[in-house]
């Protein structure tokens, strides 16, 4: 009989790529099937109308509009279809990076040994559906932090790519445009995360040997390419593109939003629901059982597994039976559950390091480790949000870092790919059950929305559609018509402009509702032409939490008693915006285009020669 070599591979229990597979089918079939269902009248809408006219203003510290525009507009101006094709792209983005990451962290740990294709593919494929936790409070209109997530995979991918052999012809050529492209596409979602992600590149290359200064200039040498191509196709021309990125930088600061330097460098508190602590130890220590089984016998516990999958299965179910929002359970801090993959894999490694055959590959690839740590913190700098709710979206490098813990034994790396699956899974059917600013759980959306100007069709709440038949009922008779200009000074509806077929005036959300929103208005609505503003339709809620004063009007020389026509009012539905009551609305007409464009001419000549 042949003894087995004590450091020969061991063989994966057979159930576990079959179980991996499984939820990353469930993963992508769940996601792909729902991305009809939903509509969010702030976030969702401003995302639409920013991607269907991104040239139509002229000011945006932002670029995703011009980068997806081109997409809506290849699937017909199809709202699930640019939802479905950039969950693809995200996916595959994912495991690319993935199965990358993979070969780099089991270099050196195969002995010669290389795992079948399959099994790396479906390692790659498990831990690519996290990057879909851009879906975590069920925004899923492309926008700018999906267009930042991409970018800084695509990065990371460059950076992997560094890690080639040294007859490959592609040694160079591959990670310069990877990191070059991933870095402007940054650049383009967040000013902010890029001017992170340069400076995180650079110290990387300066610890990792295997990034040379080559690929670092290379890499810029693209970048600067590809900024100058998007200056052009954006902005007209350089001055074009930066006068652009200028006026939204601006406008930032007359928001007075968190966005100073120091807002940023402060850390934010991180306010876990009671229990999420407890979920934390109790998936840890779970996980670890598993680990000390693995590490005493060398061979898995199937007992220890079926009790960490039930615990979960049941941590899981325990969110909506009996227990729901009085556990305080929510989207903004379910994210914060992910951290357990990396723990438990953490665990878990350090567990196996007290064999005398194990050998822990942190000591070659720290360097990536802490990469992986950081890249959150990457993507979610400049946000006005809680950081530690914003890192969702990027719990796929969380997993990663996981992985690179337990990278020398097959059986655990199936193990923290699946840890994260399940945990993707379970952050994911928060938001189905609690989407963000909409009255209940995706499956009570059993109404159908139909754009105006588009091919699009919604499945959404019943009283969705009874709100836009509304303003179809008021407006339509009055002469409204598909792109007629509607300026929102409720705050918070810009997805009334949406349901209408109208456009935005001044920019796509006329937001309400923060210190800066009044000033910030002011600025915005110098943006328009005379001629665009004397034609616009006014909607306000004078009873509104988030309302913007009316007096606005005048700043353009009209009027709404004297210059509008009340063409009928309706009740916003149930929280729409996350307002739980219903709110008043008045829409106004315009009955004397002539005058107010006139008087917004006399108006703005007099504040240039003022200027001169």
């Amino acid at each position: 009989m042949t003894t087995p070599s004590p450091h020969a591979t061991p063989t994966p229990i057979k159930a576990f790529p079959l179980l991996s597979l499984t939820l990353t089918l469930l993963t992508l079939g769940g996601l792909w099937w729902l991305c009809g269902y939903g509509f969010d009248f702030t976030d969702d809408s401003f995302y639409i109308e920013s991607i269907r006219a991104p040239f139509a203003y002229t000011e945006s510290v932002t670029q995703f509009g011009p980068v997806y525009h081109p997409l809506f507009n290849g699937l017909g101006q199809n709202i699930v279809s640019i939802r479905q094709v950039v969950m693809l792209l995200t996916m595959a983005l994912g495991t690319w990076v993935s199965y990358r990451f993979l070969g780099v962290i089991q270099h050196r740990q195969s002995q010669g040994n290389s795992p079948p294709l399959y099994n790396q593919v479906l390692l790659a494929a498990g831990l690519g559906c996290s990057a879909l936790l851009y879906a975590h409070a069920w925004l899923i209109t492309p926008n700018y932090n999906i267009l930042c997530l991409q970018g800084v995979l695509l990065t990371l991918l460059g950076l992997l790519h560094t890690e080639q052999p040294k007859n490959n012809k592609a040694k160079w050529l591959v990670p310069c445009v990877l990191i070059g492209t991933g870095g402007v596409i940054t650049f383009l979602a967040k000013i902010s995360s890029a001017a992170v992600l340069a400076v995180v590149c650079l110290f990387y290359g300066a610890v990792r040997p295997a990034v040379k200064w080559q690929h670092l200039a290379g890499s810029a040498l693209v970048a600067l390419i590809l900024v100058i191509l998007s200056a052009f196709l954006i902005g007209g021309s350089l001055a074009g593109f930066a006068s652009r990125m200028g006026d939204g930088l601006a406008l930032l600061q007359v928001a007075k939003t968190n966005h100073s330097l120091w807002d940023l460098l402060q850390p934010d508190p991180l306010r876990l629901p009671h229990l999420l602590p407890l979920w934390l130890l109790g998936l840890t220590a779970l996980g670890g059982m598993v680990g000390r089984s693995l590490a005493a016998q060398q061979k898995v516990s199937r007992q220890w597994v079926s009790v960490y999958a039930a615990v979960v299965l049941a941590l899981s179910v325990s969110c909506f039976v009996g227990f729901g929002k009085a556990l305080a359970f929510s989207t903004k801090m379910a994210g914060a559950l992910f951290w357990a993959a990396p723990i438990t894999c953490a665990l878990l490694g350090l567990w196996l390091t007290k064999q005398p055959n194990g050998i822990h590959p942190l000591k070659r690839q720290w360097p990536l480790l802490l990469l992986c740590f950081v890249l959150p913190c990457v993507f979610s700098f400049g946000t006005g949000d809680n950081m530690w709710h914003h890192n969702i979206a990027a719990s796929i490098f969380l997993a990663l870092a996981g992985i690179a813990f337990v990278a020398h034994h097959p059986r655990l790396i199936w193990h923290g790919v699946i840890v994260s699956q399940v945990l993707t899974l379970l952050v994911l059917s928060v938001a189905w059950v609690y989407p963000y600013r909409q009255p209940g759980p995706l499956w009570s959306n059993t109404a159908t929305l139909t754009l105006l100007g588009s091919n699009s069709q919604l499945m959404v709440h019943p009283n969705w559609v009874t709100y836009q038949q509304q303003l179809r009922a008021i407006a339509t008779p009055q002469g409204w018509q598909a792109g007629t200009p509607l300026l929102d000074l409720t705050g918070h509806s810009t997805g009334a402009i949406t349901l209408l077929g109208g456009n935005p005036v001044g920019h796509p959300w006329m937001i309400g509702g923060y210190p800066g929103s009044e000033p910030l208005a002011t600025a915005m609505l110098k943006r328009p032409t005379c001629t665009q503003l004397a034609r616009a339709w006014v909607l306000v809620e004078p009873n509104g939490p988030r309302k913007l004063s009316s007096t606005h009007l005048a700043e353009f020389g009209a009027a709404l008693n004297t210059h509008y026509h009340l063409a009928g009012t309706l009740h916003t539905p149930p929280y729409a915006g996350g307002i739980s009551q219903p709110r008043q609305q008045f829409l106004y007409r315009p009955t004397a285009s002539a005058h107010v464009l006139a008087a917004c001419n006399t108006i703005r000549a007099r504040a240039n020669t003022t200027l001169q």
